[in-house]
C-alpha cells in the first residue's frame, strides 16, 4: 500500500485490476472471447479481494440489478432464447462489475484506474487503430481498435475526460510522469476523435471538458453556492427542453449541414421507422434481450442490407429508447428508466453537499451521455466498457448518499 499527498492509500493491485477491466473491454471487439475471458478472470479476483462486501453491495444497490435480472428473465419469451440467456448474462456481470468497483474501490484509485485504462487503450489505438466504411453512404472512419466509429468516439471521449480529472485532481510524487502521460494521451485521443468523424463524440468533448473544469472550480464554494448554481443549469436545461419544439429541428438541420451529414442523420431515420413497427407489435414485454439483431432473423437482415453493413456485425437502432421497448418492452423500459432518474438525482446532491473527484467524474459522464440517448444507444451492450462506465457514474450517486463504503471515504 501506498500513501498520495492528500492522504488516501491507494492499493496498486485494485488500481492494476480496475485498470485492466478497462483496458480489457476497450479491446473487447480486438480481443474477442479470449478478451471475455480475462475480463471475468480479472472480475472474479476483485470479488475474491472484496469479498467480504459482496452481500452489501448487491442488498444496497439492487435496484441497478432489476434491468439485468429482467433480461434474463426474458429468455422465456425470447425467439432466441439461447442467445439471449447468453447476452444477458454478460449484460449482468457488466452491471455487477460497475457496482463492485463503485462500491469497494477507493474513489481516487478508480479514477487512476480509469485514467491508466483509458490513456492505453487511447495510445494502443492511435499507434494500430484502422478505419472501415460506414453507413449507407459508404464513408471512411477510423475505428482505432472498436468495432465501430461511434465506439471508437466514446471510448476516447471517456479517456479525454478520466485523463483531464485526473491530471488536475491527483496528487502524488509521481504527478510529473502523469501530466506527460496525460498530454500524449490528450493527443492521441483528440486525433483519433477527429479522424472517427463521430460528432456527437466531438461535440460532448467540447462541452464535457470545460463542464468538468468548472464543477471542479465550484468544489471550494459553499454547499449553498453550489446549490444555487445547480438549480440555475436545471431552470435552463428546462427552458430549453420546453422551448425545443420552436428551434431545435432548424438547428439539428444547420448542425448536420454544417458537419456534411445527411438529414436521415446517417440512415438513422429508416432503423427508428422499422424500431417503431416492430414495437407496436411486442409493447409490453419485447422480442426479448438481444433478440432482434440475430443472423437468422429475416428482419434484421432486411436492415442490414439497407444500412449496408456486413450481415452478423453488432448493430442497434441508434436510439437507447426504441432499442430498449424493442427488446424488452414497456416493462424493461421503465426499469431501465426509474434507476437512471434516482441515481442521477443523487450524484447531484452529492456534488452539492460532498464533492469528490469520482462525482465530478460521474456528473461529466452522465452529461456527455444521457443527451446522446436519442442518437446513440447508451448503457444497454454487454461486455462493453460504455456500459460499465455508465453504471459506475450512475450507481456510485447512491453509495456515495449512505457512505457506508470503501470507495466514500473522504477527505
Amino acid at each position: 500500500m501506498t500513501r498520495n499527498k492528500i492522504g488516501i492509500r491507494h492499493n496498486p493491485i485494485e488500481i492494476v485490476i480496475v485498470a485492466l477491466i478497462f483496458l480489457v473491454l476497450c479491446l473487447n471487439v480486438t480481443l474477442g472471447t479470449f478478451g471475455a475471458l480475462v475480463f471475468v478472470i480479472l472480475l472474479t479476483a476483485l470479488s475474491i479481494i472484496k469479498r467480504a462486501y459482496i452481500h452489501r453491495l448487491l442488498l444496497e444497490c439492487w435496484y441497478v440489478f432489476l434491468i439485468p435480472a429482467y433480461c434474463i428473465l426474458s429468455l422465456i419469451w425470447s425467439s432466441y432464447p439461447s442467445a439471449t440467456g447468453y447476452f444477458a448474462l454478460q449484460y449482468f456481470l457488466t452491471i455487477y462489475a460497475a457496482v463492485v468497483i463503485a462500491y469497494t474501490v477507493k474513489f481516487n484509485s478508480i479514477m487512476l484506474s480509469a485514467f491508466l485504462g483509458f490513456g492505453i487503450y487511447a495510445i494502443l489505438a492511435t499507434l494500430f487503430g484502422s478505419t472501415t466504411n460506414v453507413g449507407a453512404d459508404g464513408e471512411i472512419a477510423f475505428i482505432g481498435l472498436a468495432g465501430s466509429k461511434n465506439q471508437s468516439g466514446e471510448i476516447t471521449l471517456i479517456a479525454i475526460i478520466a485523463s483531464v480529472a485526473a491530471m488536475l485532481t491527483l496528487r502524488s510524487s509521481w504527478r510529473l510522469p502523469l501530466w506527460g502521460f496525460g498530454l500524449i494521451v490528450l493527443l492521441a485521443s483528440a486525433y483519433s476523435m477527429l479522424l472517427s468523424k463521430a460528432t456527437s463524440s466531438m461535440l460532448f468533448a467540447a462541452i464535457g471538458i470545460p463542464f468538468l473544469i468548472v464543477l471542479m472550480a465550484f468544489v471550494g464554494a459553499r454547499a449553498t453556492t453550489r446549490g444555487m448554481a445547480v438549480v440555475a443549469v436545471a431552470f435552463f436545461a428546462g427552458l430549453i427542453v420546453l422551448t425545443s419544439p420552436f428551434w431545435v429541428g432548424e438547428a439539428v438541420a444547420a448542425g448536420l449541414s454544417l458537419v456534411g451529414k445527411d438529414v436521415t442523420l446517417t440512415g438513422r431515420t429508416v432503423l427508428w421507422e422499422s424500431a417503431r413497427e416492430l414495437i407496436s407489435q411486442r409493447p409490453l414485454l419485447g422480442v426479448g434481450y438481444a433478440g432482434f439483431w440475430r443472423p437468422e432473423n429475416p428482419d434484421a437482415q432486411i436492415l442490414w442490407d439497407a444500412m449496408k453493413v456486413k450481415q452478423g456485425s453488432p448493430f442497434n437502432f441508434h436510439n437507447t429508447p426504441l432499442n430498449l421497448m424493442v427488446n424488452t418492452g414497456i416493462v424493461g423500459m421503465v426499469l431501465f428508466i426509474l434507476p437512471v432518474v434516482y441515481c442521477f438525482f443523487c450524484n447531484v446532491v452529492n456534488y452539492i453537499f460532498r464533492p469528490n473527484v469520482l462525482v465530478i467524474f460521474s456528473l461529466t459522464i452522465l452529461a456527455c451521455t444521457l443527451p446522446r440517448a436519442w442518437l446513440e444507444v447508451i448503457g444497454d451492450a454487454p461486455f462493453n466498457v460504455n456500459t460499465l462506465i455508465f453504471f459506475l457514474a450512475l450507481v456510485y450517486g447512491p453509495i456515495l448518499r449512505a457512505r457506508k463504503s470503501p470507495s466514500t471515504a473522504m477527505l
